[in-house]
């Protein structure tokens, strides 16, 4: 899989979180016009990527920056779904498949999301960190997009294995129906080295989700 950004994750980090923000709900249609010029330079490095066959996969980093609180669906609309879902048209011309990075809440952009034509997306947190559940998101896409995550990072750092046992289980039950899910945690670990809970905790995941994941 090859990970590469959409043009809002090139725009927001140009200046402090907070200061983008404010940037495109103030002066949107600068913004606007922002996103068109990074939308050419992301649009030819996909280009290359494709041409050179980097990979089957690529994932879309950076629509996560136009979910709420930050800004409003109407800017997810205008500023993530035409320019995800050329990158999409161009990665399925090559008969590869796009899988799209949203973190935090996206119940209210998800018909957005799947209005890109992405096949896949991540990683479907769950509430508090996100706002909708494994088990409504299976509900509202069916089978027109392929799930990943929802295992939360932070139990595989900080939970028992009871614990962790209990949720690859909850998943399963949510989304494996049919099909179009692949359980894996919502972030990567940044220690080095891996605490030793951690690990346990990983291997205790890995080993619940093929003995639940079988169908």
């Amino acid at each position: 899989m090859a990970s590469l950004s959409d043009p809002l994750c090139a725009a927001a980090p140009l200046m402090e979180f907070g200061a983008y923000t404010v940037w495109a709900m103030t002066e949107t249609e600068h913004f606007a016009k922002t996103i068109l010029v990074i939308r050419e330079r992301m649009k030819e490095n996909l280009k290359r990527m494709l041409e050179s066959n980097v990979s089957d996969l690529y994932r879309i980093c950076g629509p996560e920056y136009a979910t709420p609180p930050y800004l409003p669906p109407r800017f997810f609309q205008r500023f993530v779904v035409p320019y995800v879902a050329e990158m999409v048209d161009l990665i399925h011309q090559k008969r590869a498949k796009a899988r799209l990075h949203c973190h935090g809440r996206i119940r209210k952009v998800l018909d957005m999301i799947l209005d890109t034509g992405a096949d896949g997306i991540d990683p479907c947190e769950a509430p508090p960190d996100g706002d909708i559940t494994l088990a409504e998101i299976k509900e509202r896409t069916g089978s027109r997009i392929c799930l990943f995550g929802n295992l939360q990072l932070k139990l595989l750092e900080q939970g028992t294995g009871k614990e962790v046992e209990t949720a690859v289980k909850e998943c399963m039950s949510a989304a494996k129906e049919g099909g179009g899910y692949v359980i894996m945690p919502t972030a990567a670990p940044i220690n080095s080295p891996l605490a030793e809970k951690t690990g346990k905790n990983y291997l205790r995941f890995i080993d619940t989700a093929l003995e639940y994941g079988k169908y």
